[in-house]
C-alpha cells in the first residue's frame, strides 16, 4: 500500500506514534504525517525528520488527552503540531481555533492555520487553505459573538453554498 501511495503522490500518515523508533519505521515507509503522536519525544522526532504532525482538535479543545497521552494543547504550545484534525468530533475543528486564541496559546490567525492552511499544504492541496490570489476562495463566515463560535455561511470557490437563516434575512434587507 505504501509503495502505491508513494507512486501516486498520496501522502501517508502513521497513527499513535509512541517512540522515535516507530517514527523511524514509518518514515522509512515514506510516511510524511505523524497522526496523534502519543509522546512529546515521538512528536519531536517526527518534526526533526521533516514530518508533519497532527493532533486531535477535541484533545486541544479540552486541554488534555482523555487517555493520558500527549496533550494537544501542550504540543501546540511547544511548537510540535502542524495541524489539528476533527477526530471523533467534527465541530471541534472550528471551536478549537477560537479556544486556543482565547487561552493565549496562539493568536487566532495562527490557530486558524492549524485547521486550514497547514493541513491543505501537508496534503498537497495547494489551491486552498488560505485567502490568497490564485486560491479557491473556500471560506467560512463565523460569528464569534456568543458562547461558542458558529458558522453563519460557507463559500466554495467564492460562491455561497450555505448560509443560516439569520444571514439570509440580513442579506435580503
Amino acid at each position: 500500500v505504501a509503495q502505491i501511495c508513494r507512486a501516486r503522490g498520496i501522502p501517508l500518515a502513521s497513527h499513535d506514534d509512541d517512540t522515535a523508533e516507530k517514527v523511524d519505521q514509518m518514515y522509512a515507509l515514506g510516511v510524511t504525517i505523524s497522526e496523534f503522536p502519543v509522546t512529546a519525544a515521538a512528536a519531536q522526532h517526527a518534526r526533526s525528520l521533516g514530518m508533519h504532525t497532527v493532533m486531535g482538535a477535541p484533545n486541544a479543545y479540552r486541554g488534555e488527552s482523555t487517555s493520558g497521552n500527549l496533550s494537544a494543547e501542550a504540543a501546540v504550545r511547544a511548537g510540535l503540531v502542524d495541524m489539528l484534525a476533527t477526530d471523533y468530533f467534527p465541530a471541534a475543528l472550528l471551536q478549537v481555533a477560537f479556544k486556543l486564541a482565547e487561552r493565549g496559546v496562539l493568536p487566532l490567525f495562527e490557530s486558524a492555520k492549524l485547521v486550514s492552511q497547514y493541513p491543505a499544504d501537508a496534503l498537497g492541496l495547494h489551491d486552498r487553505g488560505q485567502i490568497a490570489v490564485g486560491r479557491r476562495a473556500d471560506l467560512v463566515l463565523v460569528d464569534d459573538d456568543g458562547e461558542h463560535p458558529r458558522v453563519r455561511a460557507t463559500l466554495r470557490g467564492g460562491k455561497f453554498i450555505y448560509q443560516d437563516a439569520l444571514l439570509t434575512r440580513e442579506v435580503a434587507r
